[in-house]
């Protein structure tokens, strides 16, 4: 069996796609279950649960876009940004970890570019 390596570029950005939209949706509608994970330096500025759903509409926003196939590296780069910022504020944990090698990931798909399915 010969599995096609073109697949992958496609297959991770889809992925990348449905990860932003799982999450997106999820703090939309329930967005006192993710406040824990808004800094506190950001009650200074903002009402957590207000940024909560502003970063899960960001978020779905941001995973349509990518899932399209239009933009593919204007989407993937602000995805990695996003994400990496995200890491890097939630401090040592295997959170943290976990959100760089999804940055990563997004990079990946930067690098890479528009892949075959893409519209441009």
């Amino acid at each position: 069996m010969r599995i096609e390596s073109s697949v992958a570029a496609p297959l991770l950005r889809i992925s990348l796609s449905v990860l932003l939209l799982w999450f997106g949706v999820w703090q939309v509608a329930a967005p006192e279950s993710w406040t824990a994970y808004v800094p506190g330096w950001v009650d200074a500025f903002a009402d957590a649960t207000l940024l909560t759903v502003s970063n899960g509409i960001f978020e779905i926003a941001l995973g349509l876009v990518l899932a399209s196939g239009f933009f593919v590296r204007a989407a993937s780069l602000l995805g990695f940004l996003h994400v990496f910022f995200i890491a890097l504020n939630l401090g040592y944990s295997d959170i943290m970890v976990r959100d760089l090698a999804l940055a990563a990931a997004f990079l990946a798909v930067f690098f890479n570019g528009p892949d075959r399915l893409c519209k441009t």
